[in-house]
């Protein structure tokens, strides 16, 4: 029985989501939630597109979305292990590392390393 493994390429590009979510995250962390003078400007205006993106933004991790949605992709994948769920579930969970769902996020997170553990599917 041969464990679920990545190709080099999946790998890859599994490496490159991550990292690009991460840093994006960080970007709407740092540069729009966090951001007090933007705050109070779109506090006063509100209607650009960078206010709306904030207060999406805010809203997604209010209502811990970013976590939910890695907790869910990498329970599937851990029930049926598959390269694009485990992208789902790597992207979503560093998004919510980084934007305050750190609970759903980090048990996400071990779970798609569980996930390596699991049996690869059946070649057809």
């Amino acid at each position: 029985m041969t464990t679920f493994r990545p190709d080099r390429t999946s790998s890859q590009a599994l490496l490159v989501l991550t990292a690009v979510s991460i840093g994006v995250a960080l970007w709407l962390r740092y540069g729009l939630v966090e951001n007090a003078p933007l705050g109070r400007a779109c506090d006063a205006a509100g209607g650009s597109a960078l206010c709306m993106l904030r207060k999406t933004t805010v809203w997604l991790f209010n209502h811990s979305v970013f976590g939910g949605i890695g907790l869910i992709a990498a329970s599937i994948n851990l029930w049926v292990p598959s390269v694009l769920l485990m992208g789902l579930a790597l992207a979503a969970s560093g998004l919510g590392l980084a934007l305050y769902n750190t609970v759903p996020a980090a048990f996400a997170a071990g779970l798609i390393v569980m996930a390596f553990a699991r049996p690869a599917r059946a070649a057809s």
